[in-house]
């Protein structure tokens, strides 16, 4: 693990390791990177419906600051935080590592069901995150809800024009083929084309496929060669995914070499 590049993640933590925290690590650890853990919210997640309990923000603040320690971050990538004084307590410590890529995965509601994300807490990462980030990696429900669009393209180039370098909108939810979409500095939204893999459930794709996003940042790629392997990763551990087991499956690429 010697001289891989550490990216650090902020988010819920799953008790399936399905999703969140524990997902991103399992993912930079397969894409070539080294993970440091934060987390900004626990989660009672499985059978039932999902329970949110935001960490405390001044413990937030703290865990950041000593993840940090000793270490160069080379990325940093949140996800689901729970309510607006968490998103607040990231924001503040994004600016003042303010070099360093920022990965925006804005969870809002977990697939399975369930707010993940407050009402204020939208607001918040609405006003503080999305301008600060490098990539803001929405689902087509949150883009819509971060924007007040429908249409993927418009919502994905009005994340931009609200302030991220670039917005990717991923594309699992709608029907047909799952295309991405990808809008940058040059105001046009790219597909990134996609294939729908059939899996008994996609718990988690978001959380890993914004991790590859951050992985591939921190490993040097520009942002649409990083989106692009993201994507593949993805697929690739879609592929591997057992029937009636969990998906995306990152257990079974273990042993495998990054692309």
């Amino acid at each position: 693990m010697h001289g891989r590049p550490v990216v650090l993640t902020v988010g819920g933590l799953d008790p399936t390791s399905g999703a969140g925290i524990a997902a991103d690590l399992a993912t930079l650890a397969l894409t070539g990177c080294r993970g440091r853990a934060v987390a900004a919210a626990l989660t009672a997640q499985g059978d039932g419906p999902v329970e949110v309990h935001p960490v405390d923000p001044d413990f937030l603040a703290r865990q950041l600051e000593r993840a940090c320690s000793g270490v160069d971050v080379a990325a940093l990538k949140c996800g689901a935080l729970g309510s607006a004084p968490q998103v607040e307590v990231v924001a503040r410590f994004a600016a003042g590592n303010a070099p360093v890529p920022l990965i925006v995965d804005p969870v809002i509601r977990a697939t399975r069901g369930g707010a993940l994300l407050d009402e204020a807490g939208v607001d918040a990462l609405r006003r503080l995150l999305v301008p600060r980030a490098s990539v803001v990696t929405p689902n087509i429900e949150e883009a819509e809800l971060l924007t007040g669009l429908a249409d993927d393209g418009e919502a994905a180039r009005a994340l931009v024009e609200a302030g991220a370098r670039w917005a990717l909108v991923t594309g699992g939810h709608r029907s047909g083929e799952p295309f991405d979409l990808l809008a940058g500095p040059d105001g046009a939204a790219h597909r990134i084309e996609g294939r729908r893999i059939p899996v008994a459930s996609t718990h988690g794709t978001g959380c890993v496929l914004a991790s590859a996003v951050a992985s591939g940042l921190a490993l040097g790629l520009d942002v649409p060669e990083a989106c692009l392997r993201a994507k593949r990763f993805v697929e690739r551990a879609l592929l591997r995914s057992p029937a009636g087991g969990p998906a995306p499956d990152l257990v079974g690429m273990v042993g495998e070499e990054p692309d």
